[in-house]
């Protein structure tokens, strides 16, 4: 008897974690709610815009929305005149909205929204036990003729996040092989000025160059950004998994708030009737305290739901792992290093390699989403590192996330 109400005592308790740590939506009027036991965003829709009217940390309990504020959830141009469309710019009523639970009670939020000829589905993918929020968007035709998309935004936001002179903005050098790669830099925000940055600009204190008409999207910068307030401790990541031609802007608002927008450069697309078009995924997490905690609340979420690699296999627990983790034993499985073998690990052009493995859009005109961090044959790859190109491990348009 004592040992089986131990074992019950046991199952409660564990009940009680998952049942705490679980993501959740719910929709409530004109509101959808989305979050974790981490933090917590209120979308609404109303008057014909659809908005950002809440985000919270919930073990602080501050909020980084300014009272009041509303952030339009999407930016893009319409049209040869370039039309800016926006959450904010009015006239959108609701097509469709679902709620779905995927694998690891992971919950993800479809919002599709009609501004005849243009509609917009907004994604949200939530996790349990993690503060980041993954988002996306798909643009559909609606119309009966073509329709231009252009500049497309993956993520807009503006974030309570105190006076500038207590904002530290970080950032990181890119993957571009010559000295002072991945290396992290701090700036504060001037007020009025914004902050941009641009795939193609020549690497950041390096010889000048000129921009080519291809660049891995993370040679000059990666992606990947943090604001940090000094004096309450409250910092946000924002990233995207993108290594195409993309440009960010930050800006220093007047109300101690931070402007963030992403967009996707130069990117044009002729919708047919009833084509669609989805940008890459980006997310925003919360941290606290140091950078140390930013880098442990994404690795704990890539580590848990992005890599099958950390869990045990049929035959155990995966060998390579606590290399790949203490080692950085990222190159096992490629072509790296061998004789004949070039930077690209493979013999491709280096456009068709980022293009099949990480690009959007790739060369079969849809889109390859993959995470920060992928691995394939026991190899893990991160920014603009190496994958297998050809062979049973081949990354293709086929198989757009890594071979497993």
């Amino acid at each position: 008897m004592t040992i089986r109400f131990a074992a019950w005592l046991m199952l409660l308790w564990v009940s009680g974690s998952l049942a705490a740590d679980s993501a959740y939506v719910r929709r409530q009027g004109k509101d959808f709610i989305l979050g974790s036991d981490r933090v917590e965003r209120r979308l609404t829709l109303q008057d014909g815009q659809f908005l950002l009217t809440a985000y919270t940390d919930k073990i602080t309990g501050h909020s980084l929305l300014s009272p009041g504020a509303g952030v339009p959830e999407f930016f893009l141009a319409v049209g040869t005149n370039r039309t800016e469309v926006s959450g904010a710019s009015g006239g959108w009523t609701l097509h469709a909205a679902s709620i779905r639970r995927l694998e690891l009670d992971v919950r993800q939020l479809d919002v599709t929204l009609d501004c005849p000829p243009l509609r917009v589905t907004r994604t949200y993918v939530v996790y349990p036990g993690s503060s980041l929020i993954r988002e996306a968007m798909t643009m559909s035709n609606l119309g009966s003729v073509p329709l231009l998309v252009s500049d497309p935004g993956f993520l807009e936001t503006t974030l309570a996040m105190g006076g500038p002179a207590a904002v530290h903005f970080h950032w990181l050098t890119g993957a571009h092989n010559i000295p002072g790669s991945w290396q992290l830099r701090r700036e504060t925000l001037a007020p009025g000025a914004a902050r941009r940055f641009d795939s193609y600009d020549p690497y950041p204190h390096g010889p000048p160059n000129q921009a080519p008409s291809f660049k891995p999207g993370s040679a000059s910068y990666a992606p990947w950004y943090s604001l940090f307030n000094r004096e309450t401790r409250q910092g946000v990541v924002i990233g995207f998994d993108y290594f195409g031609h993309w440009q960010s802007a930050f800006a220093a608002r007047s109300n101690d708030c931070v402007q963030a927008q992403l967009r996707l450069a130069g990117f044009q697309r002729w919708l047919a009737p009833g084509g669609a078009v989805t940008t890459p995924w980006a997310f925003t997490a919360l941290y606290r305290d140091d950078l140390d905690e930013a880098g442990n609340t994404l690795l704990d979420w890539q580590y848990t739901y992005l890599w099958d690699y950390t869990r045990d296999g049929r035959g155990g627990t995966y060998p390579w792992f606590p290399a790949l983790r203490t080692l950085g034993y990222w190159s096992k499985g490629t072509g790296w290093g061998q004789p004949g073998v070039g930077w690209t690990g493979g013999t491709p052009t280096c456009r068709a390699h980022f293009e099949k493995c990480s690009a959007w859009p790739t060369t079969c005109g849809k889109p390859a989403r993959m995470s920060i961090t992928g691995i394939g044959d026991g190899g893990i790859t991160r920014g603009t590192g190496t994958v297998p190109t050809s062979g049973p491990r081949a990354i293709t348009c086929a198989s757009p996330t890594w071979a497993s």
